[in-house]
């Protein structure tokens, strides 16, 4: 950015209330570029998944989209919606998957059902 002398200037983020405070969200939105996904803390799964099905719409093949849209609040959203999505451990998906085949849910349903891994 160019000062009034034509010179550059600086631009400068401001409002952490510590240099700690600051190093962390740069850690975070580092992190964020890194994954490619965003840890917005207040994110639940469901609104994440929602999201994610509104932005992939146009590239999946219809029945891939229907398949992956019935998934998501069939399965998904019932069983992982409420939680923020930074909480979502691989343990929630292991219980998850149990409790689906202790049900008699097949294999294949359960495996295609379920959500990959969370990422660390």
């Amino acid at each position: 950015m160019a000062a009034a002398d034509g010179r550059r200037r600086q631009q400068c983020r401001s409002g952490f209330p510590t240099r700690k405070a600051a190093r962390k969200a740069l850690e975070h939105a580092l992190e964020c570029e890194r994954t490619g996904l965003d840890r917005d803390n207040d994110l639940t799964v469901a609104n994440y998944l929602t999201g994610w099905l509104r932005t992939n719409e146009d590239v999946l093949k219809p029945t891939t989209y229907a398949r992956y849209r019935d998934h998501v609040h069939n399965d998904l959203i019932p069983a992982f919606g409420r939680l923020r999505l930074s909480d979502l451990r691989e343990r929630h998906i292991t219980a998850w998957n149990e409790a689906e085949l202790a049900q008699g849910r097949g294999r294949t349903s359960v495996y295609r059902a379920a959500p990959p891994s969370p990422a660390p």
